[in-house]
């Protein structure tokens, strides 16, 4: 192959022949080694010999020369640094007007010159008060203490379950296409948007009960106990023995969970409720687990009935293996494990 000067120039012999002295290869030999490559137009004797000159002088053969322009912005960290702690939620471009520079210069000046981080906040369902966390704390010893107990059966006593709004169409945030081709456009999903309410109830065992509710109808304590609780208790009457009737229900503190009706139904079904603190998504399995699952899945599927929203729910919850399921279980005593150890505070996987 033939090298000409257009396809490889001065800068790069001079990386080429630092690289060589760096492993202390002679004149003649670097001489003989380019001249060998890149014919006559590589670098002469004596240019090689000024390079070394240059190496033993300055340790470097390629310098990157500073930029024609205004001088880089430096000092400002200092005042910067006293406006964040004034006012740690200011944002960049706030700080930008303040100093008169771009949000650039500094982000690169909070970046060199501060001890500051920008972060996102992290989200928690409820500010919690003392009361909350004491209760917090005393329910998560009461839950572990029970739920310890269903492990030694892969947790096949213990049933729990919530609502969550599905929509018929679930846009997905990224997709493949061809180059050159329009990008697809994702609407903002709205609160008119057409969605129904599931319910689902799970053990160790797998999905145990799954319940839509129709369209133009509201979920109440006396939907709940008649198409929920109670073909839920149904089933488990007919599944179970007397002598193996040991089965909790546990779901959150919503009115139609709490309500006097549910509680006297519930007091004669086959179920021992085990009580949920308020404002505490964070150890209810189907908060931290199930429906995040569920509607990861649906991501990019568009149905044109409930019929299809309901058979895409169903097929999904049931192809979780049980397995996934016990696993989600131990997660949830990890989780009142951090509860107790931590005040009652909300559970932060970034912390244990």
């Amino acid at each position: 192959m033939t090298v000409t000067l257009g396809e490889i120039d001065y800068l790069r012999f001079r990386v080429l022949v630092e690289h060589k002295l760096r492993l202390c290869e002679s004149n003649e030999i670097i001489f003989h080694d380019l001249r060998e490559i890149y014919g006559t137009i590589s670098p002469e004797c004596v240019t090689i010999r000024k390079w070394r000159a240059e190496f033993n002088k300055n340790k470097t053969l390629v310098v990157h020369p500073e930029h024609p322009g205004r001088p880089k912005i430096t000092g400002l960290g200092p005042e910067v640094t006293k406006v964040i702690q004034d006012n740690p939620y200011i944002s960049l471009r706030r700080l930008a007007d303040t100093f008169h520079h771009d949000k650039k210069t500094i982000r690169r000046i909070i970046d060199e010159e501060t001890e500051y981080i920008r972060v996102c906040l992290r989200f928690v369902p409820h500010i919690l008060n003392n009361s909350n966390k004491i209760q917090r704390m005393d329910y998560a010893k009461d839950m572990k203490k029970q739920i310890k107990q269903f492990e030694k059966s892969d947790f096949r006593n213990i049933v729990t379950g919530d609502e969550t709004w599905i929509y018929l169409r679930n846009y997905a945030s990224f997709v493949f296409r061809r180059r050159g081709e329009e990008p697809l456009e994702k609407p903002r999903q709205a609160i008119g948007d057409e969605k129904r309410m599931f319910t689902v109830f799970f053990s160790g065992e797998g999905i145990q009960f799954i319940h839509m509710l129709p369209k133009m109808q509201t979920m109440d304590s006396e939907i709940f106990i008649k198409e929920i609780i109670q073909p839920l208790d149904e089933q488990y009457q007919q599944q179970r023995s007397k002598d193996d009737r040991n089965v909790w229900i546990h779901f959150d503190n919503a009115r139609v969970h709490t309500s006097k009706k549910t509680q006297t139904c519930n007091s004669r079904s086959i179920f021992t409720q085990l009580k949920h603190p308020a404002y505490s998504p964070d150890i209810s399995p189907c908060d931290f687990f199930l429906f995040g699952v569920l509607k990861q899945e649906l991501k990019g599927k568009l149905f044109r009935n409930e019929d299809e929203a309901e058979q895409a729910v169903t097929r999904i919850l049931n192809e979780i293996h049980p397995s996934e399921i016990q696993r989600a279980f131990r997660n949830w005593i990890y989780r009142l494990d951090y509860i107790i150890a931590h005040d009652g505070n909300y559970y932060n996987k970034s912390k244990w």
